[in-house]
């Protein structure tokens, strides 16, 4: 596994010296490191597995900052709202903003599918599912959605 990347900032230490009377004596810098976009990602996932679905969202929130063009961090974000209960024609509509932008997206396509099937839109459900197992053919999600579709 990848380790995460941070940002770092510099900041430059200063420090009296008695010897230096009012001059300062710079000390060498410090890098104070920022939490990147995979971190909170990362972070917002424990959280959700956890049930603590108001901090995940506000973690998936603070990821999509960092990284606003990952559809990752906008695909978790949109099924954390989804456990919030937020209505799910909403967040399937945005699901279809990132499809259109990444048409190959299995994690999106596969929550668009299950959002469509707790609608009762079957056929459309089916139509994400089987293209998730074309793009992922071990996917046991969609799998099993699709047995549950046609039994």
């Amino acid at each position: 596994r990848a380790k995460a990347l941070m940002h770092s900032t510099v900041v430059p230490s200063t420090e009296r010296s008695a010897a230096d009377g009012p001059l300062l004596k710079t000390l060498p810098s410090r890098v104070v490191e920022s939490p990147t976009g995979v971190q909170f990602h990362e972070r917002a996932l424990v959280a959700f597995a956890q049930t603590r679905y108001e901090e995940a969202l506000e973690l998936c929130k603070q990821a999509c900052a960092a990284a606003p063009e990952n559809p990752d961090y906008v695909t978790t974000s949109l099924w954390i709202r989804a456990a919030l209960e937020e209505e799910p024609m909403a967040l399937i509509l945005e699901l279809d903003v990132v499809l259109r932008q990444h048409p190959d997206h299995v994690t999106a396509r596969y929550y668009r599918g299950v959002l469509r099937s707790r609608l009762s839109m079957s056929q459309a459900a089916k139509r994400d599912f089987e293209r998730v197992l074309e793009l992922d053919g071990n996917h046991s999600g969609a799998r099993r959605q699709l047995e549950k579709l046609r039994s």
